[in-house]
């Protein structure tokens, strides 16, 4: 962790929660429905800032289904530069496999199977310091402090970014073991 004497501190974190799509496939209702309320506000902060912290709650739900975390960011002196992280984090998560959260009008058929894996991407900036966001991520006990951590800063008012992704995109939809190492190497087994 870095600090600076008397300069703003802004930090960008980005936590990636694996889960078997097995016993979490309901957690794609979830977030679908905070993918809407998204796209519905046209992005709004304070809609999005909401489901993100909404995201972590039904994580938080699923941890016996957790099998791998990741984390990672960057701190910033100049909200600018925060600004422009923030939004290469957003690309670079939008362009994972099946990460859109972009509504299907095709009924989902019958014979669809829960997906293997989920992978929820939540990336959140603020002012300060959060040492359960800004430490690696290397077990469960450390996956929910961060998630808990992030509603927190939601409670607070204190989330200056707030970026929700989440694979695949909708029931129906797979990713397998060998889409989950090529498009999510930083993962770590739980």
């Amino acid at each position: 962790m870095f600090s600076w004497f008397g300069q703003k501190r802004y930090v960008v974190a980005t936590v990636l929660v694996g889960l078997s799509g097995l016993t979490a496939a309901p957690l794609l209702g979830v977030l679908n429905r905070a993918s809407r309320k998204i796209l519905d506000s046209d992005g709004d902060f304070a809609v999005t800032s909401a489901e993100l912290a909404t995201a972590c709650g039904a994580l938080i739900d699923y941890e016996t289904s957790w099998t791998h975390t990741a984390n990672w960011g960057e701190v910033f002196t100049k909200e600018e530069q925060a600004g422009d992280y923030g939004a290469e984090m957003f690309t670079d998560l939008s362009q994972r496999y099946l990460s859109s959260g972009e509504e299907s009008s095709q009924a989902i058929p019958p014979s669809a199977k829960p997906p293997q894996n989920i992978v929820v991407m939540l990336t959140v900036a603020y002012l300060g310091e959060e040492p359960t966001l800004e430490n690696p991520l290397t077990s469960a006990t450390g996956l929910q402090q961060a998630l808990n951590a992030i509603v927190s800063l939601y409670r607070k008012n204190q989330l200056q970014l707030a970026h929700l992704h989440y694979a695949p995109a909708r029931f129906g939809d797979d990713l397998d073991a060998d889409q989950l190492l090529v498009n999510y190497p930083e993962l770590v087994a739980l």
